[in-house]
């Protein structure tokens, strides 16, 4: 490995290439991942991707330990392709994941960043691209290192990939319910009303055993699947391995404590379900899907105001939507977060030659941006936000 930076030279450098290596790593990786309070950087996730999704990358995993214990790291894979080798996060990808990025034990992280970077920077003959997405924009990590690579003599270029709704959420659910627009609101004492008149079995649980985690995931399937096929599209659950990869991480959340599915149930048929995860005061909802046939009822509504309601129940500060475009997302919350997407070229044949193929691509839209009526321009942007939609959740 790279020799130390004066920043760092308390840090030793490793490198973790394969996935027993990564295995190994899980009670110091959830040790120093725990303030990073965002699921996809929790290591259950990212060994169950690489287990399920990952059969063609290679772990490329950059680790720093002081006085041997780990204080950070860096989860990347390698992959090969027509364009080169390519170097990005792992779990990035089908799955969507949002706020991606080193993690570290606070004291560490500045010296870390340092390092990993001037690895980067030194096994440039390992690779074409770094291509880094879905990283919070707030990150010290974006600024640092397109300054390190661009000095390097890289080319780097930083873009928004992901705006994912949130909101902080009050001491108690009153107070939510009260910031909510007003016709959001009535509506749901509206149907509230009418859901508890005419179905008085209709009720609300949380899944808490690995009985009801499978009910409950397969109601999200069926329930999912039957709302993108219906637009046209073959929904995530279409892919096995999405399904093969939901069932199998909710069950490790649900042994941390860390799982959180709520369904609405009228009979013996959910209605509507949310799966989300509480990560440190943050609770992540990850999918929402409700049955249509309800929808007089609103039951996608109510079970969103209860996933709220235990959240705050449960002492939760915050609530993030995540990445996506439904509309409904704006109406529960009243701020964003933005992720980016960090892509750093090498001087490299292959790294010129995705640059010149990325940047194409880039000057197509600005082009389209600039002749296309904006009605057109809009019907475009809806449509592939839904077709992204089909695909990702």
């Amino acid at each position: 490995m790279t020799q130390a930076t004066p920043q760092a030279r308390e840090l030793h450098l490793g490198l973790v290439d394969t996935a027993e290596g990564f295995l190994a790593l899980r009670d110091e990786w959830n040790r120093i991942a725990a303030p990073a309070a965002t699921v996809f950087l929790q290591h259950g996730w990212l060994h169950t991707w690489l287990e399920i999704y990952g059969t063609q990358v290679v772990p490329t995993v950059l680790t720093a330990r002081s006085n041997g214990s780990l204080v950070a790291a860096l989860p990347l894979v390698t992959s090969k392709g027509i364009f080169g080798r390519r170097l990005e996060f792992m779990g990035a990808g089908t799955l969507t994941p949002n706020h991606l990025d080193l993690i570290a034990q606070p004291e560490f992280r500045s010296s870390a960043l340092a390092a990993f970077t001037a690895h980067l920077v030194d096994d440039r003959e390992h690779w074409d691209v770094l291509d880094l997405d879905k990283m919070p924009e707030r990150s010290d990590t974006v600024d640092f290192a397109v300054s390190r690579f661009s000095t390097a003599g890289c080319t780097a270029s930083v873009s928004t990939s992901a705006v994912c709704p949130c909101a902080a959420l009050p001491s108690t659910y009153e107070e939510f319910v009260s910031s909510l627009p007003r016709r959001l609101r009535r509506s749901l004492a509206y149907r509230t009303r009418r859901l508890c008149a005419d179905h008085p079995d209709a009720f609300f649980h949380q899944a808490g055993s690995e009985t009801e985690v499978a009910r409950a995931l397969d109601a999200l399937e069926r329930l999912s699947q039957a709302r993108w096929q219906a637009r046209g599209y073959r929904g995530s659950f279409a892919d096995p391995r999405f399904a093969r990869f939901q069932k199998t991480y909710a069950v490790q959340a649900l042994a941390q404590g860390a799982l959180r599915i709520h369904t609405l149930t009228v009979g013996d048929s959910i209605i509507g379900v949310t799966y989300g995860f509480r990560m440190g005061d943050c609770v992540q909802v990850y999918m929402t899907a409700f049955d249509t046939a309800w929808a007089d009822y609103s039951p996608g509504s109510r079970v969103m105001a209860r996933t709220a309601e235990m959240a705050i129940a449960e002492g939760a500060t915050s609530i993030d939507l995540l990445e996506g475009c439904e509309e409904y997302k704006d109406y529960w919350t009243d701020s964003h977060l933005v992720n980016v997407r960090l892509r750093v070229y090498n001087s490299t044949a292959a790294g010129a030659v995705e640059r010149l193929r990325v940047n194409a691509g880039g000057h197509a839209v600005t082009l389209a941006r600039h002749t296309l009526p904006e009605s057109v321009r809009l019907a475009v942007r809806r449509r592939l936000a839904a077709m992204q939609e089909g695909r990702s959740r």
